[in-house]
């Protein structure tokens, strides 16, 4: 069989007949003929047996991308179990690869005898970044939950696009909240500005996402454990998640300050999440050094001077302006009028 042949030991000759299976590959419809042939150049088949067999993980590293050439699999994820079937024909991890994120769900064979085309995530950038779809649906229970579209991130020099992430357009709060703890990035003292999307989320939730259930949905997140895998695996996935949950939560700290100690419900989720972050010895530790590097940036621009080691975790430890001196404008109000009137 071609497809088992090392691709780089493939002919033209070998490389023209897979092109032309590919034609008939639902995944590869969209795609043109010149990466549809760059694609039969790189192509890996990857064969499993046994029904049951886990192809990767919810949170491992995103390292390939699939297409089902044979069989079907089952999409899982934490908390919810079984929400899609893919069939013959259909493809799974792109989303990991382009956003860089860790996978979304687990992927489990529905059948024995399971044939897959891979490609490897170097390959996927280098043929598939600039031509992927922009609009990537992701459906549960055959119901599309995730919608997101393409966007160009204009950072690089001279405002060129550098990269391309995908971004929500729509979708349930709960998934939403998902993806964007999903691709919350770990690898910081906490003084990075806010993602837009964290923060238009944060900002807006309240028209879609009552704070009540903004707060049940992150505790649920908080408390997730891994129901496969290893010991040193499921630790592993338990405390990044909690950092990453209390990372989004410190960022809607950031947002409103000592507004959010308005609202009763979230007042008291807080205060109870605090407790049973102060618990966590581990995860307590990481997060005062956070908060002092925080405090430590905040002496040096504007010369504040206590700065405690010993300091206790708070939500509110950066908050400076007292809650009775945080006010919603009115029309009423001398600064809402304009000058002159």
């Amino acid at each position: 069989m071609i497809l088992r042949k090392c691709p780089s030991q493939r002919s033209a000759e070998d490389i023209e007949v897979i092109y032309e299976e590919l034609l008939h590959v639902k995944a590869a419809a969209h795609l043109s003929s010149s990466v549809r042939k760059e694609l039969a150049a790189v192509l890996v088949f990857e064969s499993h047996v046994k029904s049951g067999t886990v192809l990767f993980s919810q949170g491992d590293k995103g390292t390939s991308w699939y297409i089902i050439w044979k069989g079907s699999v089952n999409v899982i994820t934490h908390g919810k179990g079984i929400v899609t079937t893919l069939h013959e024909g259909e493809d799974f991890g792109q989303l990991a690869l382009l956003n860089d994120a860790p996978r979304a769900a687990t992927i489990i064979l529905r059948e024995d005898n399971c044939h897959f085309l891979r490609v490897d995530k170097q390959d996927f950038i280098r043929i598939l970044k600039d031509v992927e779809a922009n609009t990537v649906r992701l459906e549960e229970h055959g119901k599309t939950v995730l919608v997101l579209e393409k966007s160009a991130d204009c950072n690089g020099q001279g405002g060129a696009a550098a990269n391309s992430k995908y971004t929500v357009m729509s979708g349930t709060p709960e998934k939403i909240l998902e993806h964007l703890l999903d691709t919350l990035k770990l690898d910081s003292n906490g003084n990075d500005p806010i993602d837009p999307c964290v923060s238009d989320f944060l900002l807006t939730h309240k028209v879609f996402m009552p704070s009540s259930q903004l707060c049940s949905a992150l505790q649920h997140h908080y408390q997730a454990e891994l129901s496969k895998g290893s010991d040193q695996e499921k630790t592993a996935y338990i405390f990044n998640t909690k950092q990453k949950v209390v990372k989004l939560i410190a960022q809607w700290v950031a947002l409103f300050g000592l507004l959010l100690k308005e609202d009763p419900e979230v007042g008291d989720f807080l205060e109870k999440l605090k407790n049973e972050v102060a618990a966590d010895y581990r995860l307590s530790s990481i997060l005062k050094e956070q908060f002092r590097e925080r405090r430590r940036t905040k002496v040096m621009e504007n010369g504040y001077q206590s700065l405690s080691r010993n300091q206790q975790f708070d939500w509110f430890s950066s908050c400076e302006e007292p809650v009775g001196r945080l006010q919603p404008i009115k029309a009423q109000d001398k600064g809402a009028q304009r000058s002159g009137s």
